[in-house]
């Protein structure tokens, strides 16, 4: 078996089968029970547990189909039942965004869509979904740049006479 290095998680049991590996591991919550989404109480109570499929990339490099051990929780004043939040997997995904990441990365290392998806277990269509995503992403923060902090001077009375030419 490979030697599998996850931050966040216990290990229960991991796998390969030809160049794919596979791991079962439980999520370590860091920072005790969550408060409730609903009405924001902080004593919530372990209800259950329940498994979530995904794809990781350890520490190490490799990626594996996991299949994470979470718990839910029960909110006793409202009665709310929710999920905890997992660390590197945002809601109702399957990939982490460190996956994502790296087939970004092995995209711009020239390495063609079809050999990604054929060596990650994923479809093409979702390969390229993934590149357009982390692009789109890359250009929104290229081109949202913060305005400047410090108004300059002329600046100020440029305005200031606009202001007393109108009037």
């Amino acid at each position: 078996m490979p030697h599998v290095i996850f931050s966040y998680y216990g290990i229960r049991k991991t796998g390969r089968k030809g160049q794919a590996f596979s791991a079962s591991i439980d999520y370590i919550q860091q920072d005790g029970m969550p408060s409730c989404r609903r009405c924001g109480a902080r004593d919530t109570i372990f209800y259950d547990h329940y498994e979530r499929k995904a794809k990781l990339n350890s520490i190490d490099g490799r990626t594996y189909d996991v299949k994470i051990g979470a718990k839910r929780y029960r909110c006793p004043y409202c009665g709310h039942l929710f999920r905890g939040a997992i660390r590197g997997l945002r809601p109702h995904k399957r990939m982490s965004e460190i996956f994502k990441d790296s087939v970004a990365g092995k995209y711009l290392d020239g390495v063609t869509n079809k050999r990604m998806s054929e060596r990650l277990g994923v479809s093409q269509s979702t390969v390229e979904r993934i590149i357009h995503e982390k692009f789109e992403a890359l250009v929104k923060e290229k081109l949202n740049y913060d305005c400047p902090t410090i108004l300059g001077i002329d600046e100020h009375t440029m305005h200031k006479g606009y202001k007393f030419a109108r009037q």
